[in-house]
């Protein structure tokens, strides 16, 4: 029987903090387990979280963004858009050099705006 509630779809883009990278790589603990547990029994509602976090990923480097789009589209295609999107980001950018608080904010900014453009608005 189908649920009565509106399934809710979360996405959780990120680096290390969101994949769970622990134990120097030998093991994975996400907060997105956690999340997943605590909102489904919470809430009525079917719940998925899906996990697209990558250790080392940067805001500001080559993967974040079509990382984003990728699970954007991969969704699309499943008949599935996203209720929220977290981004839990940019810690690995600001040790870097060339990188600048601005940078990182712009680049931050850039991918909600992104998430929001290919997402509907909450109701």
């Amino acid at each position: 029987m189908a649920s009565p509630h509106k399934p809710i779809h979360i996405l959780c883009l990120g680096n290390s903090l969101t994949e769970g990278y622990t134990c120097y790589g030998t093991q994975f603990h996400p907060y997105t387990t956690t999340l997943h547990h605590h909102l489904t029994t919470t809430l009525p509602n079917p719940i998925t979280v899906l996990n697209d976090g990558l250790s080392g990923d940067e805001i500001l480097g080559p993967n974040m963004k079509p990382r984003l789009l990728h699970s954007l589209s991969a969704a699309k295609y499943s008949n599935i858009q996203f209720d929220w999107i977290i981004i839990l980001a940019g810690r690995n950018d600001l040790p870097n050099p060339g990188n600048t608080v601005s940078d990182v904010y712009a680049g931050l900014k850039e991918l909600i705006k992104l998430g929001k453009s290919r997402q509907r608005v909450q109701e």
